[in-house]
C-alpha cells in the first residue's frame, strides 16, 4: 500500500522545469528628482537581499512629493520626525536632504532631526543610504522593533512618517499599537497607502477609533489625467494603470487632543473663566412630553412643569428676554406602551427631545441646548441601560445604545450632550461616534462624571417618569462615601474626551466639586443642583427657618466656590430675576 501511495504521489509531482523562478531587482543605485522637488537629486541604494523594504514602493514616492512641496515642508522644520518601516529610508531621506541643501540649513539643521526606523535587516541599508547622501548630521538610522518593551521609553515625535510601512494584513493591530506608543497630543502621522484592499479600510476605520484622521486630497497625478481627459480611451487606459494614486491620511494626536468641541460656541467659551455668579452660568432644566400640548404641575417639585413642546415657547420667551442663555432637556415619554428594554424611543425623530432641540434652534438661535443622555425615562423597567437577565447592566450594549442617543441628539442640533447613565466607557463611545461623525469639533461632551446615588432624586424621578421598577442604582452610581472612587471617575472621564465635569449633587459633595476643579484645572466644572436640594430649600423658607431668596443665593456660591462654574439650577428663573436685583 505504501508502495502505490508513492506511485500515486510521483505521477502529480511538477517539475522545477514548468516554474517560473520569480524575477528580483538586482541591486543599485537610483536616482530621485521626485519630478523636480528635489535639487540635487537623492541617490537611495536598492537591495533586496534583506527583504521587499528595500526597493521603492509608490506610497513612498507619493507621499515623499506631497511632503516636499513648499506648504507641506514649513510644517516639517525645526521639527523631531521618525519614519516608521523606512526600509532604505526614501521618505525621510528626502526631506533630510531638501534641508541639507537650502537656504536655511544653519538654523533649520540645529532643531530638526529625523530618526529613520526598521527592523535589524533593514539596518544597514539605512545607514549606507544616509551616508551616500551626507546626511548623517540630520539623520539618525535605528532599528525598532514594534511590540518591544524599548517602544514605551521612545521619545515623542513631532512628526511619524508611515508610507505603506506594513503591508502584511496580521501585522496591522501591531501597527496601531506602535502609533499609540508613539504618538502624543500634538503628534501628526502621515500615512499613506494604496486604496485597493480591505484590509487598508479596516485599518482606517480602526485608526479612527482611537486617533483624529483626516483624508487629504493631494494627488497631482490624477489631476494630471483629468487634464488629458481628451486623449484617446487606449491612453487614459494605460495612464491608469500606471497611475500611483495613493491614499494619504494624517493623524493628529489621540483622543485627548480634541478640545474645539469645549469652546466653539459664544456660551461655552464663557464657562471658561472663573467668575461669580452670572446668568450665563445657569441652566434651566426642563421636562418635555411627547403631548405637545400639555402642561402638568410636579407636585413634589414646587414650580416645576412637565410640558409638550407647544408650550415652551410661550413659557421661554420672557425667560430668554431675561437673559437665560442655557437649558438642559429631559424626555417624558407618556405614550402607551412607548416604553422597553432597550429604550428605543431616546432618540426617536418624533420624539419630545429630537422635536423639541430642533423647535428651539428654530425659535430661540441664541439659546444653548444641551442634552440629557440616559435611557431611565424610556426603558420599560427604568434603569439607566440595557439589562442582562439576572437584571444586572450589561455594559457593553448600554455603551453602544446610549452613544448612537448622543449623536443623534448632536445630528438633531444640540450643542451638548451630557451623559448621565454613569456606565464605563460611555464617554469615550460617545466622544468617538463624534469625531467619526465629523462633528466634535462644534459638540460639546459634558459627563456627569461624579454621579451619587442617594435620596435627592426623588422630585426628578416624579417629574421625568424614571423611578426604577426594582432594585435601586447603587450599583452602577456612586456610593455617597466614596470619595476616592469619584476622583477615579473624574480622571477618566477626562482621559476618555470629556469636555466638561459634571457633580451631582451640588450642595453635599461640595469636596468632590472642589476635587474636580484640582483634578481637572483647565475643564469647567458643573454641578446639578438637584430637585432634593431645591424642594428642600422650598420646604425649610415655607417653615420659616430662613428666606428662600437668601438661601438659594447662599447654597449656589458655596457651589461656585467650591469650583463650579456651570449650575443646573430649578431656581435659574428666580435667578434672573435676583440678579437684576
Amino acid at each position: 500500500m505504501a508502495q502505490q501511495d508513492s506511485e500515486q504521489d510521483e505521477n502529480f509531482t511538477v517539475s522545477n522545469d514548468l516554474i517560473d523562478l520569480p524575477g528580483y531587482k538586482p541591486p543599485g543605485t537610483t536616482t530621485l528628482t521626485f519630478d523636480g522637488l528635489l535639487k540635487p537629486p537623492l541617490k537611495l541604494r536598492e537591495d533586496l537581499t534583506e527583504g521587499c523594504g528595500g526597493q521603492l514602493w509608490p506610497a513612498g514616492m507619493v507621499l515623499a512629493k506631497y511632503l516636499l512641496r513648499e506648504r507641506q515642508l514649513q510644517l516639517l522644520k525645526h521639527k523631531q520626525i521618525l519614519e516608521l518601516g523606512a526600509g532604505g529610508g526614501l521618505v525621510g531621506l528626502a526631506i533630510a536632504s531638501h534641508i541639507r541643501h537650502g537656504a536655511e540649513y544653519d538654523t533649520v539643521s540645529k532643531d530638526t532631526r529625523i530618526r529613520i526606523t526598521d527592523q535589524t535587516p533593514m539596518f544597514a541599508l539605512m545607514k549606507q543610504n544616509t551616508a551616500l547622501n551626507d546626511l548623517q548630521d540630520i539623520v539618525k538610522p535605528e532599528v525598532l522593533d514594534w511590540g518591544s518593551s524599548e517602544m514605551t521609553d521612545q521619545p515623542t515625535p513631532d512628526v511619524v512618517l508611515a508610507a505603506d510601512c506594513v503591508y502584511f494584513e496580521p501585522s496591522f493591530p501591531l501597527l496601531l499599537q506602535t502609533l499609540q506608543d508613539l504618538i502624543g497630543p500634538n503628534t501628526v502621522c502621515f500615512f499613506c497607502f494604496k486604496k485597493r484592499r480591505r484590509a487598508d479600510m479596516r485599518f482606517l476605520k480602526d485608526a479612527k477609533k482611537m486617533f483624529r484622521v483626516e483624508e487629504i486630497a493631494d494627488d497631482p497625478e490624477k489631476d494630471n489625467l483629468e487634464a488629458r481627459s481628451g486623449l484617446s480611451q487606449r491612453s487614459q487606459s494605460y495612464a491608469s494603470n500606471v497611475s500611483t494614486a495613493a491614499t494619504s491620511v494624517s493623524i493628529h494626536g489621540d483622543i485627548r487632543s480634541q478640545l474645539h468641541g469645549g469652546y466653539s460656541h459664544p456660551l461655552a467659551r464663557a464657562w471658561q473663566a472663573d467668575r461669580q455668579l452670572t446668568k450665563s452660568m445657569l441652566v434651566y432644566p426642563l421636562f418635555l412630553t411627547d403631548n405637545p400640548d400639555e402642561e402638568i404641575l410636579v407636585p413634589s417639585l414646587p414650580g416645576q412643569y412637565q410640558r409638550g413642546i407647544n408650550r415652551l415657547p410661550a413659557f421661554l420667551e420672557p425667560l430668554i428676554n431675561k437673559g437665560l442663555k442655557s437649558v438642559i432637556l429631559f424626555g417624558v415619554p407618556k405614550q402607551p406602551r412607548i416604553k422597553d428594554a432597550l429604550g428605543t424611543a431616546a432618540d426617536d425623530a418624533n420624539g419630545p427631545v429630537i422635536e423639541g432641540i430642533q423647535m428651539l434652534r428654530r425659535r430661540f438661535p441664541s439659546l444653548y441646548i444641551i442634552c440629557d443622555v440616559c435611557l431611565c425615562e424610556y426603558t420599560s423597567h427604568g434603569h439607566c441601560g440595557i439589562l442582562c437577565e439576572d437584571g444586572t447592566l450589561n455594559n457593553a450594549m448600554s455603551v453602544d445604545r446610549l452613544s448612537d442617543v448622543a449623536l443623534s441628539y448632536a445630528n438633531a442640533g444640540a450643542h451638548c450632550v451630557a451623559p448621565s447613565d454613569m456606565n464605563d466607557g460611555r464617554v469615550r463611545a460617545i466622544k468617538l461616534k463624534l469625531i467619526e461623525a465629523g462633528i466634535a469639533h462644534r459638540v460639546m461632551l459634558m459627563s456627569y462624571s461624579a454621579k451619587f446615588s442617594g435620596c435627592l432624586y426623588g422630585p426628578f424621578r416624579d417629574a421625568a417618569g424614571s423611578a426604577p421598577s426594582f432594585g435601586d442604582r447603587r450599583c452602577y452610581q456612586l456610593p455617597p462615601q466614596a470619595r476616592g472612587l469619584a476622583r477615579r471617575a473624574i480622571r477618566r472621564d477626562i482621559d476618555e474626551g470629556a469636555d466638561v465635569i459634571m457633580v451631582k449633587p451640588a450642595s453635599m459633595y461640595l469636596d468632590i466639586i472642589s476635587d474636580a476643579k484640582n483634578i481637572a484645572p483647565d475643564l469647567p466644572v458643573a454641578a446639578y443642583q438637584v430637585s432634593g436640594e431645591y424642594a428642600m430649600l422650598h420646604a425649610g423658607a415655607r417653615a420659616g427657618v430662613f428666606d428662600l431668596k437668601a438661601m438659594a443665593f447662599e447654597a449656589t456660591q458655596g457651589i461656585l466656590r467650591a469650583g463650579a462654574t456651570i449650575v443646573m439650577s430649578y431656581f435659574t428663573p428666580d435667578f434672573l430675576d435676583w440678579l437684576d436685583n
